[in-house]
């Protein structure tokens, strides 16, 4: 039990000490004012392999391997992050063009399908 109480003063000692202690520190930063760095270092962004092949487990892209969703099971197209498909998701913005087709044309039959969420009653 001492060692309980020792443990939980320490805690709230250390908390005192810190920017949780100050109700500033609770006001949320304005998304102006957050951004993401973006990397022109190229050691940061994998070069396209020299020979591109197809996936065998559904993965692609510059960050997977490097392989291709063109002529596989998985769907035409490979998504920003790295996974082969054929929805809109997959071939529309962020679509990785080097390992995939991108654009409507590549959804094939994937397209209707999402028109046909929304039925009559």
């Amino acid at each position: 039990m001492k060692l309980i109480s020792t443990l939980s003063k320490i805690t709230l000692a250390a908390l005192a000490g810190t920017a949780l202690a100050s109700p500033a520190a609770l006001v949320p930063t304005p998304a102006s004012e957050i951004s993401t760095p973006v990397s022109t270092d190229p050691k940061v962004i994998p070069p396209v392999p020299a020979t591109i092949v197809a996936t065998e487990d559904g993965t692609c892209g510059i960050f997977k391997n490097g392989t291709t969703c063109e002529d596989t099971e998985h769907g035409a197209c490979c998504s920003i992050a790295g996974f082969c498909g054929n929805g809109p998701s997959f071939c529309l913005e962020g679509c990785q063009p080097k390992f995939g087709s991108c654009g409507k044309a590549a959804m094939g039959d994937a397209a209707p399908a999402a028109q046909l969420a929304v039925l009559p009653i």
